[in-house]
């Protein structure tokens, strides 16, 4: 009886001790860093975050990602992030309970005036398209010269302006500018549209990617 007494004793001890290595051993996360805090996207793109949770020897290294608006932009479980649609949200990463995040704004692609002079102007020469894409310019009378006006210039403004989702009442301002106003312009997200009229050079319009 009193062996199995001193077995039972040490046992007891076996475990306890058993348990405070096992304690002792495991670390918990203390701090998580996120490879980015602010990103800018275009609709479409993506781009992964890195979570760096620390101390490197954690026991438990894992991650939740979690986004505040997934109709902004969607997160992965591995961190990537993919944009939606034009806005803000927040991605966050949490580890142990501890959490980091990322502020994400969401874009619109720049404006396709390669597209628009292509397909509504046919590379006529009263469209001038920039070499890097970033505007497009029409004009109704590009030579000044008098009582003149290109053929199917005003039909291709038309054209362009729906190609690029402008509402028609940006067609119909333009056709009632005259000299006195100077020039006038309409922004919508991701671009901007400027225009003057003159009754010796026309019509001149010119599209612009918006930073």
């Amino acid at each position: 009886m009193k062996h199995h007494g001193i077995k039972k004793t040490l046992l007891a001890l076996f475990l306890i001790v058993s348990a405070i290595c096992c304690i002792s051993c495991t670390k918990k996360a203390t701090n998580i860093y996120l490879s980015e805090s602010e990103l800018e996207l275009r609709v479409g793109n993506s781009k992964s975050l890195i979570c760096t949770v620390l101390p490197e020897d954690a026991s438990d290294k894992s991650v939740k990602w979690r986004s505040s608006n997934p109709n902004i932009a969607e997160v992965s479980e591995n961190g990537v992030v993919t944009a939606i649609k034009s806005g803000s949200c927040t991605i966050t990463a949490t580890s142990n309970g501890i959490s980091a995040t990322c502020n994400v704004t969401v874009k619109l692609p720049p404006p396709n005036f390669t597209g628009a002079y292509n397909t509504c102007c046919n590379k006529s020469y009263y469209a001038k398209l920039a070499d890097d894409g970033s505007y497009l310019e029409i004009d109704t009378n590009p030579f000044d010269f008098d009582d003149f006006t290109a053929t199917g210039s005003f039909d291709a403004i038309e054209l362009t302006n729906t190609f690029l989702g402008l509402p028609d009442s940006v067609f119909r301002k333009m056709l009632q500018t005259n000299s006195l106003q100077g020039v006038q312009r309409h922004e919508t997200e991701n671009l901007v549209v400027s225009w003057t009229y003159h009754p010796d050079n026309g019509l001149e319009v010119i599209y612009e990617a918006k930073d």
